[in-house]
């Protein structure tokens, strides 16, 4: 939970600096600065903002650990999305290394690891599907439900 909640901070610090470098193209703020100026600044900031999403990328990995190790000793969801998810908290991790280290083979590791990073939508799918067709009321009991009721005491026919 906590490798979650750390996310937010960075978020909105993310998003103010992208909004700070349309602020500076708009031209609303540093006046005095010629406009290729504020345009090298806007881009810095820019690339500063990318640079953060990185560090996000090695969040949303290290959090799919306890919930793949979760997953994998529940009893109630299948072994094979533990390790999926496991899986593709590797990859985060990877992908945050790989946009460290080596920023021009991105593209490749990104084609080959994106079926591993579909395991979070699996789950997702896996959890709605489960709980759709496993708390889904019987077809005899909706009727019972709409099915009008006589009071024995009363001839008027009451609606519930």
């Amino acid at each position: 939970m906590a490798l979650v909640l750390v996310q937010i901070p960075v978020i909105l610090i993310l998003e103010t600096l992208k909004i700070t470098a349309l602020v500076l193209l708009k031209g609303e703020q540093l006046k005095s600065f010629a406009m290729m100026q504020r345009q090298d600044v806007a881009l810095l900031l820019l690339k500063v903002e990318a640079h953060g999403a990185w560090v996000l990328e090695l969040f949303w990995g290290l959090w799919l650990f306890p919930l793949a190790f979760l997953v994998y000793r529940s009893r109630f969801l299948p072994r094979f999305l533990g390790v999926w998810l496991g899986v593709c908290g590797m990859v985060y991790v990877g992908l945050f290394l790989i946009d460290l280290l080596a920023l021009p083979h991105r593209a490749a590791y990104f084609k080959y690891a994106f079926p591993a990073m579909l395991g979070e939508i699996a789950f997702m799918l896996w959890l709605v599907i489960r709980a759709r067709r496993r708390f889904r009321p019987s077809l005899a009991l909706r009727l019972e439900a709409h099915r009008p009721q006589r009071d024995p005491g009363c001839s008027v026919l009451l609606t519930g």
